[in-house]
């Protein structure tokens, strides 16, 4: 709870069930959130109601209102796949998605189904997401558009993919695409070195050092499977 010496408000919500996700859990059956400046100003009983002039009130009707939650990995333009090599497919990823991203993949295919997928996304409850891909300048401004935040990586790998026809191309892309991105209110670009498998240690060592250098994050696949922790460790 906050209290404030401004009455105006932009935003109430109320008659929510407020799953606050203090270190106390706290919950207020029957409560309202107060927004200004999209900034969540108070939280608390019913009583904000008549402390604070609001430009717009929704009323929750009991609902649960919590914080977002968060997505912490995803390659949400393979929306566009959903349920194809679900049965029957051994080594999926070599033999299936790989073949089929190289026929399918393109710019505008990327674009459109991550903005499919953030809306998807948004309307769970989801905030924030995660994500690695290709093009995922393309995956920003979906995401962006949509309006929840994302911490999304640019893909570096060992062959040529639909946005590098070199191997590792993803390493020059992600220079420009971070540069592009990086400041952005919702957006953290990051380098993504797809796996162990498929990035050999001077390139893993070498987005590490850009991750470094641009202080942004670093996505990896690791130890996704008994046999891929014994190759590493």
């Amino acid at each position: 709870e906050q209290e404030t010496s401004d009455k105006d408000a932009d935003l109430i919500i109320k008659n929510a069930q407020i799953l606050t996700m203090d270190k106390d859990k706290k919950v207020y059956e029957n409560g309202s959130i107060v927004i200004k400046d999209n900034l969540i100003i108070a939280i608390g009983t019913s009583e904000l109601n008549l402390q604070f002039k609001a430009k717009k009130t929704i009323d929750a009707d009991g609902d649960i209102a919590m914080p977002g939650m968060i997505n912490l990995h995803n390659h949400i333009p393979m929306v566009a796949f959903r349920g194809l090599g679900e049965n029957g497919v051994k080594d999926r990823l070599f033999k299936f998605f790989f073949p089929l991203e190289k026929e399918l993949l393109s710019r505008d295919l990327i674009r459109i189904a991550s903005r499919q997928a953030a809306m998807e996304l948004a309307l769970s409850g989801v905030t924030m997401v995660a994500d690695m891909y290709y093009h995922e300048d393309e995956v920003a401004k979906s995401v962006a558009q949509v309006g929840i935040r994302g911490v999304l990586g640019e893909t570096v790998m060992q062959f040529a993919v639909v946005d590098a026809q070199e191997p590792y191309g993803g390493y020059e892309y992600a220079k420009k695409y971070i540069s592009d991105w990086k400041g952005h209110p919702l957006i953290t670009p990051a380098i993504a070195p797809h796996a162990t498998y498929t990035v050999t240690p001077e390139w893993l060592l070498k987005s590490k050092a850009l991750a470094e250098k641009e202080d942004i994050p670093m996505l990896v696949h690791v130890t996704e499977s008994a046999g891929e922790k014994q190759l590493i460790s």
